[in-house]
């Protein structure tokens, strides 16, 4: 019997790593950097998969009863705001969170 699937290579699984403190950190300085648009944060923040799905569900759900979704980054920063965005990231456990290796910058 031969497989279905035989002869074609399989997706490697993504390799999750942390995320270091000082990049959780570097993105809270851009925070708190006047000098740094919500467009550039949101920029950074999509190097870490897991810390803009964070961002967009958070986005979303502050958003919900809303005749839209936030599908868009830079919605989502803009939307939730500095001081939000960071209670979010101070809010996270260090180390945590994973990222797919090649995303990362």
């Amino acid at each position: 019997m031969k497989r279905i699937d035989s002869g074609h290579s399989q997706p490697s699984h993504p390799h999750p790593v942390h995320i270091p403190s000082d990049r959780l950190q570097e993105l809270l300085d851009l925070l708190e950097n006047r000098e740094i648009s919500l467009a550039e944060f949101a920029a950074k923040v999509t190097a870490y998969p897991a810390i803009h799905k964070r961002i967009m569900i958070e986005a979303n759900s502050v958003a919900a009863g809303r005749s839209f979704d936030i599908r868009d980054p830079i919605h989502a920063a803009a939307y939730l705001g500095s001081l939000r965005l960071t209670q979010l990231l101070k809010n996270l456990p260090v180390g945590s969170f994973e990222i797919v290796r090649g995303n990362e910058t």
